[in-house]
């Protein structure tokens, strides 16, 4: 099989599962959210440990599940609600997480920023999907307005990279040789296009000007997520977190971008726009 047709056979399977998960029982989209959760986790240690910070190699992935765990428990099992989500609660998890690592892994200087960086990284940010879920669910949102973060982001990177390979001439930066200005700004003018566009006839309550701000904010948020990766594989000397997903590379590669633009696009919604 050509490397062509397994990338997007690749690409079939895993949005074929996203929105089956996304739109089913949220307990699918818990249960798929703590896989990836505890797989990127383990990619995440195999980088550290190539740049010589080793952490034990199961303890910060089986810890970053305790986050969402308690957030899917709150939801399905005490019925919160959003509006009334026990954030105390949360954050004594994250805080027991933190100590966990911090004390486990006995760190000494890399070792506590890193551990404690992976706990917010890959337990808090990628809760925020399911929080999504659950805020739109309650509110009584377009479906779409779940995917909309994913959608945007995708096509945010698929710009970016169309029109950095085709107009590409500066450099953006070290950490991404391959990333350009052109390509940057072509990335974030998409991101608003979509936005104005997609977020019309989905979210009636989010005004032009929101439109214009969500887009931006999120063709942002895709390039720094991107990057936040990218330094930590520069550093450790390799291309993809891992080759499980063939020629899509790790299951951290495929979601950087999202850690950032998810919780973004929840924050403007929950906390600016504030749909009735």
């Amino acid at each position: 099989m050509s490397k062509f047709l397994k990338r997007t056979l690749v690409a079939i399977i895993l949005i074929a599962v996203v929105v089956a998960a996304i739109f089913l029982h949220p307990l699918f989209l818990a249960g798929l959210l703590m896989v990836w959760v505890l797989l990127a986790s383990i990619e995440f240690t195999g980088l550290l440990a190539k740049q010589n910070v080793r952490l034990p190699r199961f303890l910060l992935p089986f810890t970053n599940l305790i986050l969402p765990a308690v957030t899917v428990y709150c939801f399905l099992v005490l019925h919160r609600t959003v509006s009334a989500f026990p954030w105390p609660t949360v954050l004594l998890a994250l805080g027991l997480v933190w100590v966990y690592v911090v004390f486990a892994a006995a760190p000494r200087g890399p070792k506590l920023v890193f551990g404690s960086f992976g706990v917010l990284y890959l337990g808090l940010l990628p809760t925020h999907l399911f929080l999504l879920r659950q805020y739109t669910a309650e509110h009584t949102l377009a479906g779409f307005i779940v995917l909309f973060p994913l959608v945007a982001t995708w096509v945010s990177d698929t710009a970016a990279y169309g029109f950095g390979k085709w107009l590409g001439r500066h450099k953006l930066t070290e950490i991404s040789p391959h990333k350009t200005w052109e390509g940057t700004i072509a990335g974030i003018l998409f991101s608003i296009l979509f936005a104005v566009a997609g977020l019309g006839w989905c979210l009636p309550a989010a005004g032009p000007a929101h439109r214009i701000a969500i887009g931006l904010l999120l063709g942002i948020a895709a390039l720094a997520g991107d990057l936040v990766e990218s330094i930590f594989k520069r550093e450790a000397g390799v291309k993809d977190s891992s080759s499980a997903l063939s020629e899509h590379g790790g299951f951290l590669d495929r979601a950087d971008s999202l850690l950032f633009t998810i919780p973004v696009f929840y924050y403007y919604l929950t906390l600016i726009i504030r749909p009735a």
